[in-house]
């Protein structure tokens, strides 16, 4: 999860990781860098979803 507008990790850096990482999943969100604070409901259910589907493939 990251924020477009964050100060700390710029956008480049995740869509080169997203080169590098085929299997990476990421979803950038219209926000800043406390994305929990500002985009809480999309961002945690996309955490709970990973979760979930993490778990599945190891049981």
């Amino acid at each position: 999860l990251w924020g477009r507008h964050d100060p700390y990790f710029d956008i480049a850096e995740t869509l080169s990781w997203m080169q590098d990482l085929p299997r990476m999943e990421a979803h950038v969100f219209d926000g800043g860098h406390f994305l929990l604070e500002t985009h809480a409901e999309p961002a945690l259910s996309l955490m709970i979803d990973f979760i979930k589907r993490t778990q599945e493939r190891l049981t």
